[in-house]
C-alpha cells in the first residue's frame, strides 16, 4: 500500500476534488531521510490547466508567486558535508581567525582590568600621603648630610669603626647616592611615584566630579529636594521670582517646566585639578634641576681670564651645555685672587611657575560650589540646596535670599503660578 505522504489532495470548494498518486523516486545515498518533492503549480487569477493523468485546479491561496514547493521530511534534513578540495583549508583558516579574535578580546579585557586596578592603587589617598612624607624626610636628610663632597670626606666623617648613632656609616650614604640626595635614584623614584599618584587621582576622581558638577540636574520630586542639606518651603510664591533673585546673587539659573536648578562657584571644582598640575610642574622643575644643571668653581688671579665651559661640570644625564659656555671672562679688579662659584639651573623657571600656580589654585579651591534645586508645587515653592564648603554661611545666605522672594496675593494665586510654570 502506498504511503500517505505520497498523495497530494487538491481541494476547491466550488468543484469536485481529484486524488493523484505520485511515484517515489529512488533517494540518493546522501539524503536517505528525505521524502519526494511535491510541486503545486497555480496560475494567477484563478485559471486552470490540464495535464496527463487528470485535471488540477488552481489553489486560491492569494499568493503572489506562480509556483510554490512543499517538501516533507520524515526526519531533520542532513547537514551538508564539506566538499572536496580547499574546504578543509578554509575551515582551518576560519578556526584560526576565530581563535585569534577570541584571544585578542581576552587580552584587551585583561589589559583593561589591570589598568583599572593600577589606577585604583595609585589614586589611594594614604599611599599619596606616605609618598609625600617619605619625600619630606629625604629632603630633611639632604640638609643634614653634606652634599657633593668627595668620597674620602664621607670615609672620614662616617667611619665603619665608629658609626654615627651606632649604625650609620659611609655605606649608608654612598650606596643609595645620598651624597647627591636630590639626584639620587631613590629621591627621583619617589617623585615619579607621587606624580603618577597625582595623575591617577585627577583622572579617576577630580575629572568625574567636574563632569557631574557641570550637568544641569533637574528634579520633579519635592521629597528629594527636602532631603538636601538645606530645605525650605515658600507658600504663595513663584519659582520665576526665586530665579530672578538667585541670578542677582551670582547664581547660574536654569528652569525646565516647574523645576529650577541653580549653581555658582564651579571654579572651586576645577581648583583641585589646578593644584595637582602645579605640583607636577614643581616636581618636573626639581627633576630637571637635579639632572640637567651645571656647576663649577674657579680661582682666578687678577688680570687673568677663563672660559665658562672649561670650569662647568654637568650634574646629570639631561645636562646640555648652552652657547654661553663659550664666553670668556676677564678678571680686572680683584685684590689678590678671587674664587667664583658658577651654576646654571634650567629647572628654576619651571619651579617658580609651579609655585605661582599652586598659590593661585589653592586660593581658588576655597570657593564654595553651591547648588540649589526648586520645584513649583501648586502655589508653594519647595527649595533645597547644598555646598561643599562653608555650610553654615550657605544656610544663612539661603535664608536671606528666600526672605526676598515676594509673596503672591490674590484669589487665583495657584492658577497664576501654574500658568507661569507651564510657560517656562
Amino acid at each position: 500500500m502506498p504511503s500517505p505522504a505520497s498523495y497530494l489532495l487538491l481541494l476547491n470548494p466550488a468543484k469536485s476534488f481529484s486524488l493523484r498518486r505520485l511515484s517515489h523516486p529512488q533517494p540518493s545515498p546522501r539524503l536517505q531521510a528525505r521524502r519526494p518533492h511535491v510541486s503545486c503549480d497555480a496560475q494567477r487569477g484563478g485559471g486552470s490547466r490540464t495535464g496527463g493523468g487528470g485535471r488540477r485546479e488552481a489553489i486560491p491561496a492569494g499568493a503572489s508567486k506562480a509556483k510554490k514547493q512543499i517538501v516533507f521530511f520524515d526526519a531533520a534534513p542532513p547537514v551538508a558535508q564539506p566538499q572536496q578540495g580547499g574546504s578543509a583549508v578554509e575551515k582551518g583558516e576560519g578556526e584560526k581567525a576565530t581563535t585569534k579574535a577570541g584571544s585578542g578580546n581576552a587580552a584587551l579585557a585583561l589589559l583593561r582590568r589591570a589598568t583599572k586596578k593600577t589606577l585604583a592603587v595609585l589614586s589611594n589617598l594614604p599611599l599619596a600621603i606616605s609618598e609625600m612624607f617619605a619625600i619630606a624626610a629625604l629632603m630633611a636628610l639632604g640638609t643634614v648630610i653634606d652634599q657633593g663632597e668627595a668620597p674620602s670626606y664621607y670615609f672620614e666623617k662616617f667611619p665603619e669603626d665608629n658609626p654615627v648613632f651606632g649604625f650609620i656609616t659611609w655605606r649608608w650614604i654612598l650606596t643609595p647616592g645620598f651624597d647627591h640626595m636630590f639626584s639620587s635614584p631613590v629621591f627621583l623614584g619617589l617623585l615619579a611615584l607621587l606624580a603618577l599618584s597625582l595623575m591617577a587621582c585627577t583622572y579617576t576622581t577630580q575629572l568625574p566630579m567636574v563632569k557631574v558638577a557641570r550637568r544641569w540636574s533637574f528634579t520633579q520630586s519635592g521629597e528629594r529636594i527636602k532631603k538636601q542639606e538645606f530645605a525650605d518651603s515658600l507658600p504663595r510664591a513663584s519659582i520665576q521670582d526665586l530665579g530672578v533673585i538667585l541670578m542677582g546673587a551670582g547664581y547660574e539659573v536654569f528652569t525646565k517646566g516647574p523645576s529650577l536648578y541653580a549653581f555658582k562657584g564651579l571654579a572651586g571644582r576645577y581648583a583641585p585639578i589646578g593644584v595637582h598640575l602645579a605640583m607636577l610642574f614643581i616636581m618636573a622643575g626639581a627633576t630637571l634641576s637635579a639632572t640637567g644643571s651645571f656647576k663649577g668653581s674657579v680661582d682666578v688671579p687678577q688680570g687673568l681670564n677663563f672660559v665658562i665651559g672649561d670650569v662647568m661640570k654637568p650634574r646629570g644625564v639631561l645636562s646640555v651645555a648652552p652657547d654661553v659656555f663659550n664666553t670668556e671672562i676677564l678678571i680686572e679688579d680683584a685684590i689678590g685672587s678671587t674664587g667664583l662659584d658658577l651654576k646654571t639651573d634650567p629647572g628654576v623657571p619651571i619651579v617658580y611657575a609651579g609655585f605661582g600656580a599652586l598659590m593661585l589654585t589653592t586660593c581658588i579651591s576655597y570657593l564654595s560650589h553651591s547648588q540649589i534645586w526648586a520645584l513649583q508645587d501648586g502655589s508653594t515653592v519647595v527649595v533645597g540646596g547644598k555646598t561643599n564648603r562653608a555650610k553654615l554661611e550657605f544656610s544663612e545666605e539661603m535664608n536671606q535670599l528666600l526672605d526676598k522672594v515676594p509673596e503672591l496675593i490674590g484669589a487665583n494665586n495657584e492658577n497664576v503660578v501654574d500658568s507661569k510654570s507651564t510657560a517656562t
